[in-house]
């Protein structure tokens, strides 16, 4: 247990780790946060999705691509995709005043209800310290690719054809969104692979291990959550312990200790027995056999440069031999030796240009 926790402890201080952390800090409150009003509120109707999913295209294409491996362009603000998406909301027509009042309301909070942008702001201000931030670039720079693919693979493929619900989105997975900048930091810094993070995300995201007290706290956070989704005030206001009891009842349901203790103990020691067999070798297995695919992918590079440079040599050797014309009078004797014939002729000026291509 002691040398696990070392290996995470000097994972986590390494700066590449801690800039994977942050660039995925900074995508959280500059996009997915703000996404989710834009997606979810109800005052966002159907036909107004198209133009919201076509501003977030544009903010990773126009925004997070453009980003350098050095730092030297500037973080996108917090508020880029608020501008983008009201601009082209306006520009389509639709009258958005009720929107931006309660996106108004839900980031800057009412009187009962503190705003988002407190914490927003805090987290943004982390992820792009000045001293940092050309790790944090080049990691939100590399995830632009991957991410503009998501975004449109979780476009609703049933509504293609509609075209006020051609870019409607789609649910996606919670665990899915977190795991762009980390995959590679963990593999090679921390020794972790992807199979165990995904395992220990979903036990998160169903609260298999939770106590009651941080069940009931993440069941009030929920509560909280969706009465700000749907306008309402949530931060500082009294929430219904009705539904935070249906929230814990919920949670419960997957909880691990849920099951019999005879039961969990069944569970305990089959994972002992196979730990071996189905986490170390299957994990070793799983590294050897990307360790080939990569090495045979270095091979096929290899023998196509040898293929290359030998198609290269024989065009050499081919033309080394034809005397190249260097006035126009040998270009005219040249002609002329052919001149009964055509084909010979025509070939003759090809093998004029090949050896200057090729010698």
């Amino acid at each position: 247990m002691n040398k696990l926790l070392v290996t995470v402890w000097d994972g986590l201080r390494d700066k590449h780790v801690v800039a994977a952390l942050r660039a995925r800090s900074f995508v959280d409150v500059t996009f997915t946060t703000p996404m989710i009003f834009f997606t979810h509120h109800r005052l966002v109707t159907r036909p107004m999705i198209r133009t919201n999913m076509d501003a977030a295209e544009a903010f990773i294409v126009d925004e997070l691509a453009p980003l350098d491996v050095i730092g030297s362009k500037p973080a996108p603000t917090q508020q880029s995709i608020k501008v983008r998406v009201f601009a082209g909301l306006r520009a389509a027509g639709f009258d958005v005043a009720g929107l931006e009042a309660a996106y108004a309301a839900w980031w800057e909070g009412a009187s009962d209800a503190k705003g988002l942008s407190d914490g927003i702001a805090e987290a943004w201000e982390e992820a792009t310290k000045k001293e940092t931030w050309a790790y944090v670039s080049a990691f939100l720079h590399a995830a632009a690719g991957p991410m503009l693919a998501t975004h449109r693979r979780n476009l609703d493929k049933d509504c293609i054809g509609i075209s006020e619900l051609e870019y409607a989105p789609i649910t996606t997975d919670y665990v899915e969104s977190g795991f762009a900048h980390l995959d590679l930091v963990t593999r090679t810094l921390v020794g972790a692979g992807m199979d165990a993070c995904i395992g220990v995300a979903h036990a998160s995201i169903l609260k298999a291990f939770d106590t009651d007290g941080t069940r009931r706290a993440a069941a009030i956070a929920a509560v909280r959550r969706s009465r700000r989704s749907t306008g309402a005030s949530s931060s500082g206001a009294a929430v219904d312990e009705a539904e935070v009891d249906a929230k814990v009842d919920e949670f419960r349901v997957t909880s691990f200790f849920n099951l019999p203790k005879e039961e969990r103990w069944v569970i305990i020691r089959d994972l002992q027995k196979r730990y071996q067999k189905d986490i170390v070798e299957a994990s070793r297995d799983a590294l050897k056999a990307e360790a080939g695919a990569r090495l045979a992918r270095l091979r096929l590079k290899k023998d196509e440069h040898i293929r290359l440079c030998a198609m290269r040599c024989d065009k050499y050797n081919d033309f080394v031999k034809v005397v190249p014309c260097r006035t126009v009078a040998d270009l005219e004797a040249l002609c002329a030796r052919h001149a009964d014939d055509l084909k010979a002729c025509a070939e003759a000026l090809r093998d004029q240009i090949r050896v200057r291509l090729h010698v």
